[in-house]
């Protein structure tokens, strides 16, 4: 219990101490609520909205975008981090156009989605698998490789079979790298469903007719 209180002081500290922060911006700065609301408001505000039911169908929606779009790219990307992981082939074939799709902007390709699939569940659920999916793929397969190769031929030595070698020996071995990648795209599956829920302004309006040439 002393140990838990201890870690979490200083997390604590630093929260208090962005508050202050915020708080003397706006005070120093004599911003208007408008451009930069006081901590308190944004509390008085939050808490408001809560009570009246306002949030609730917002958060429900939106956690339901995250845990979708998180489960689905990180499945790919833990299949994918391990192929590229363990097939060369692989690796020359599918590098060049995971680093060019990953070197993409997320906000470039979040108004194609809202063109091609809507401003539904579809769009979003996709916005945060691709985001959520390079960072995982990439920890997936630099742990994978990192795996300690006489581990792997003590466990060919053995005649433990592939199903063996992946389960006991790879995952293990690879865990800590993979977990990293997964905190990391958990924090951006939330930031994908923020940029999904701005698709609305990028919908198509209705198409005008061109005018008659005769």
């Amino acid at each position: 219990m002393r140990r838990a209180l201890r870690d979490f002081l200083p997390v604590l500290a630093v929260a208090a101490a962005f508050l202050v922060a915020w708080k003397l911006l706006v005070v120093i700065g004599g911003y208007p609520a408008f451009v930069l609301p006081a901590p308190e408001v944004v509390a008085t505000r939050l808490v408001g909205a809560w009570r009246d039911g306002v949030m609730q169908p917002h958060v429900l929606t939106t956690l339901s975008e995250v845990l979708l779009g998180f489960a689905i790219g990180s499945s790919l990307a833990l299949v994918t981090g391990y192929t590229l992981a363990r097939s060369r082939l692989a690796e020359r074939l599918l590098s060049p156009y995971l680093v060019a799709a990953q070197a993409t902007p997320i906000l470039a390709l979040a108004p194609l989605m809202a063109l091609w699939f809507g401003t539904g569940l579809v769009s979003k659920v996709i916005i945060c698998a691709l985001i959520v999916f390079f960072p995982i793929a990439v920890a997936t397969m630099v742990g994978v490789r990192s795996v300690d190769r006489q581990l792997l031929e003590v466990g060919r030595a053995f005649r433990a079979t592939p199903l063996q070698v992946l389960t006991r020996l790879e995952i293990p071995g690879a865990l800590p790298s993979i977990f990293g990648g997964i905190r990391v795209g958990a924090t951006l599956a939330v930031v994908g469903a923020i940029i999904g829920s701005s698709s609305r302004r990028w919908s198509p309006s209705p198409r005008l007719e061109s005018p008659s040439t005769g």
